[in-house]
């Protein structure tokens, strides 16, 4: 295997938090279909989705594990898990609101 340099990482991890970004949108948009919600806050689950996985990747690479962990797969559990949890809490507070 050959080492890759900074850059071509970076745009690498770019290019997947892109990814997490569409992933979010997603997410808000089936939960917020689910839930019957207005199709409002799916800026807010892109860009939850985004920071998510970009700080949950980071995190697992920067923190010591015990084992050797890929940092994807937490990740995009992250940038599913966020925007679904923003969407609960809007419909909690609709229906609050009602």
């Amino acid at each position: 295997m050959f080492p890759i340099g900074p850059e071509l990482a970076t745009l690498g991890v770019f290019v997947l938090a892109v990814f997490a970004l569409f992933v979010g949108v997603l997410t808000g948009f089936v939960v917020s279909f689910i839930l019957k919600l207005p199709r409002k806050g799916l800026v807010t689950d892109a860009l939850l989705g985004f920071m998510g996985f970009a700080t949950t990747f980071i995190a697992f690479i920067l923190v010591p594990w015990p084992r050797n962990i890929d940092p994807r797969i937490p990740a995009f559990f992250v940038a599913v898990a966020l925007p679904a949890l923003h969407q609960f809490f809007r419909f909690r507070r609709i229906s609050e609101a009602k």
